[in-house]
């Protein structure tokens, strides 16, 4: 324990004695294009066109069609892109050719090992709640989600950029909501689910409690303060989204020394049975 704290207070001294430098770093590579809204959709052929880069161009396009014939209910959260090159990641639909858009958690890594559809003549799906007679149709991921993203992505002039849009759709594809929406504005290069920050993103779960990531250096400190002896998974991604160290332990701190590695941003991920904290770390 001894040996515990006193890592952490050099940690915590050099982090002072850094601030100033990280605090400039911040500024210089302020590199995720946040935005910020609120906006629910209710009414037949309403829905939300956004720019994500900030461009001028309206990139994508989130809508909501509902309509009732005779003895038929038909609610659909569906979705388009601007241009071919405007991707959602989905799973093409086998039987229908419908794009069904995947539900990602907070905190994954959204990057190019993500199956990205274009748009092309028939309508991304979020969700579809259709009545007819007895009968009920229902497919999409999205029914009844709340707070999930979907993963975006933009091809210019050969250079792919991944972003996020935060949603609700309620149990019935009758109504959706959006909170907000983010781009990595480095060229091929990943951003976390809900991250909009630059150098650090914690999901508000109740493990950032416990589970503590720093770094110093070449050096990546992970302590786990929950009580007991449960396994904690560690991952760590590079800016690109690929995979570059994996770790099980019951240890409840690691040091890992990553003399070789090349100086950038990478990011931490540690899980329990508790829950998941996920840190963008900077190595230097």
């Amino acid at each position: 324990m001894k040996h515990k704290e006193s890592l952490f207070r050099k940690l915590q001294a050099y982090s002072s004695v850094a601030a100033g430098v990280l605090a400039m770093q911040a500024v210089a590579n302020a590199q995720i294009v946040y935005t910020d809204t609120t906006a629910t959709f209710d009414t037949n052929q309403t829905g939300f066109s956004f720019d994500l880069n900030h461009d001028g161009t309206t990139d994508f396009t989130f809508f909501l069609l509902r309509y009732n014939t005779g003895s038929q209910i038909n609610y659909q959260v569906l979705g388009f892109g601007s241009n071919s090159v405007y991707e959602v990641a989905g799973e093409v639909n086998t039987t229908n050719g419908y794009v069904y858009v995947n539900q990602i958690n907070e905190g994954d890594a959204i990057g190019a090992d993500l199956s990205w559809q274009p748009y092309n003549s028939l309508f991304w799906v979020f969700a579809r709640h259709i009545e007819s007679g007895s009968s009920l149709i229902e497919n999409g991921h999205w029914l009844g989600a709340s707070g999930k993203y979907a993963g975006l992505r933009l091809t210019l002039a050969d250079q792919s950029y991944y972003g996020w849009i935060r949603l609700d759709v309620d149990s019935q594809a009758a109504v959706f909501s959006v909170h907000d929406f983010a781009m990595q504005s480095i060229p091929d290069s990943s951003i976390l689910a809900g991250d909009r920050d630059t150098l650090t993103a914690i999901p508000a779960i109740p493990a950032a409690n416990h589970i503590h990531i720093a770094s110093m250096g070449r050096n990546v400190i992970i302590e786990n303060t929950y009580p007991g002896s449960s396994s904690m998974n560690i991952e760590i991604l590079d800016i690109a989204g690929s995979v570059r160290f994996t770790r099980t332990t019951r240890q409840k701190e690691i040091k890992l020394e990553l003399p070789d590695w090349s100086p950038g941003i990478y990011i931490v991920t540690a899980t329990t049975d508790e829950g998941r904290v996920t840190k963008k770390i900077s190595i230097r």
